[in-house]
C-alpha cells in the first residue's frame, strides 16, 4: 500500500509540473503574439542561424607529420 501511495504521489507531482509548464508556454506564447517587435527580431535571428552566425566553418587540412624521435647523442 505504500508503495501505492508514493507512485501516487510521484506521478500528481510529475503531471503537476507538467500543468505548470504548459500555462507558462501558453502565457509566453500569448505575450510574444501580440509584440510585433518582438517577432520581428526573432525572424531576424531565424534568418541569422540559417547563414551561420560566424560565416562558414573553418577548413582545417591535414596536420603536418612529424619526425620520428631522435636517439640523443651520448
Amino acid at each position: 500500500m505504500i508503495i501505492f501511495i508514493t507512485i501516487l504521489r510521484w506521478l500528481v507531482a510529475i503531471v503537476g509540473m507538467g500543468v505548470v509548464a504548459w500555462i507558462a508556454w501558453k502565457l509566453v506564447n500569448r505575450q510574444e503574439a501580440k509584440d510585433s517587435d518582438f517577432l520581428q527580431k526573432l525572424d531576424e535571428d531565424d534568418d541569422r542561424a540559417a547563414k551561420g552566425r560566424f560565416g562558414p566553418p573553418a577548413k582545417f587540412g591535414t596536420p603536418p607529420r612529424s619526425e620520428p624521435p631522435t636517439k640523443p647523442e651520448a
